[in-house]
């Protein structure tokens, strides 16, 4: 037991506020279970019910200034003393001063107004923080020495910027079936990037620190998972202000403007009009500059190659099926030129290929049919089934058709037939790992 919590314990004793928590015998066996990280979760039993006159004499200010000094393991033991103790303990401000005392000490009111919603649970947050430290980064680097590889068992025991970006890289690499668990790791990855964003500023050569912003974006892109719509926009705009931040240290690295180019496609899916076509020429013109500054043009054209295509898809949505015909033109044209670079053995760009032409021979066959060519309409459907059995019948390719592509819009007109419910129930869920 702290020294604080024995001092908070005898005052309450002198002035003859507690009796009920020691006659019972509580107050010795929460003392005896209690340990730094166990379940803070657990205060809601019954402690006494009298009042504190250290409550009574003390501003609450001082109350929380003094309780933060703490041990945590101590918090169970001192819910106990009288109501009033377990009304403090239970209070978010409390913990709000011991999160930002213990992870972002130096942070300012700005920083902590801009990347702290109000309705952040300190208290939460704080248990879960500990939780995951403690378990999923032990495990992690004991496991890493395991593999004789003992000088990573020093990776998460350094608290300046470096050791928070790498407690975050090293939670990244955990993967795992389980939603919960993999959100749970994403938001404490995220608060990982936070500790090491606010020491940065007693750095004076800052070029280093853009890879926190970088993988702080796309940890924010994990954390969209299982979202709304709002939600996920919401998310998307976060993300893309810490690529803006990322490219202002080093404007020039390649990975984080194409990250910025992907954001930016996501994005569409949630606006119309001017704004959308805004964001895509923003969206191309960042995957251009990926390009320049050494990003491997298969994966660029891929991506440019996707980004027309759904803005394809947007303009048939729209009704303006002869700009969605332009569209497709230009989204076959990075694809033909993809194909010419392949090359044998790269199985992950020759799915993406016969994928991406299942879905542009599925488009094609819409404007077709809208415009009355259904004999074109015809032999465009037939291609694109083929295309799309294709992807489960051929070797190696199987594993990348998952149930998020089999959702898209393309493929709304084969759900009902027997043979795309095969292909369905063969695929399976996008696995739960970081965005790398």
């Amino acid at each position: 037991m702290s020294k604080l919590l024995q001092v908070l314990k005898r005052i309450e004793e002198s002035l003859s506020t507690t009796k009920g928590a020691e006659k019972n015998g509580s107050f010795t066996q929460f003392r005896r279970n209690s340990a730094e990280g166990a379940d803070l979760g657990d205060m809601d039993e019954q402690s006494s019910c009298e009042s504190s006159l250290f409550m009574e004499m003390l501003p609450k200010e001082i109350h929380f200034l003094v309780i933060s000094f703490m041990l945590p393991s101590d918090m169970k033991t001192m819910a106990l003393i009288n109501r009033d103790f377990r009304t403090l303990v239970m209070d978010d401000v409390l913990w709000k001063i011991m999160y930002l005392k213990r992870w972002v000490s130096t942070a300012d009111e700005n920083f902590v107004c801009k990347y702290f919603p109000k309705d952040f649970e300190w208290r939460e947050m704080y248990k879960k923080r500990v939780f995951v430290e403690k378990k999923y980064l032990h495990e992690m680097v004991e496991e890493m020495s395991r593999r004789n590889r003992p000088e990573r068992g020093s990776w998460t025991e350094t608290n300046d910027w470096r050791g928070y970006l790498r407690k975050g890289k090293l939670l990244a690499k955990y993967t795992t079936e389980d939603l919960s668990e993999f959100l749970l790791l994403a938001s404490i990855e995220q608060e990982q990037y936070k500790s090491a964003a606010v020491l940065t500023k007693f750095e004076k050569d800052k070029k280093d620190t853009a890879d926190i912003y970088y993988y702080w974006g796309r940890c924010i892109k994990d954390l969209s998972r299982n979202k709304s719509a709002p939600e996920k926009y919401k998310l998307l705009l976060e993300e893309q202000e810490k690529y803006q931040i990322a490219a202002t240290i080093e404007p020039r690295d390649s990975y984080i403007l194409y990250s910025w180019a992907i954001n930016l496609r996501f994005q569409l899916e949630h606006l119309e009009g001017d704004q959308a076509l805004t964001v895509y020429r923003d969206s191309s013109q960042k995957y251009r500059v990926a390009l320049r500054c050494g990003y491997l043009e298969k994966y660029v054209l891929w991506g440019l190659g996707s980004l027309k295509l759904h803005m394809a898809k947007k303009q048939i949505c729209a009704g303006n099926y002869e700009a969605a015909m332009l569209y497709l033109d230009k989204a076959e044209m990075k694809y033909s030129k993809l194909q010419r670079l392949w090359e044998e053995g790269d199985i992950l760009t020759s799915f993406s290929l016969c994928f991406n032409y299942s879905c542009i021979y599925s488009t094609r066959e819409k404007i077709c049919r809208h415009d009355g060519q259904y004999e074109e309409s015809k032999n465009y459907r037939t291609k694109s089934i083929a295309r799309l059995k294709e992807c489960v019948t051929k070797a190696g390719y199987a594993e990348y058709l998952t149930l998020d592509l089999l959702d898209l819009w393309y493929f709304d007109e084969f759900r009902s037939e027997q043979w795309f419910k095969d292909i369905y129930v063969k695929s399976k869920p996008k696995k739960l790992s970081a965005t790398w």
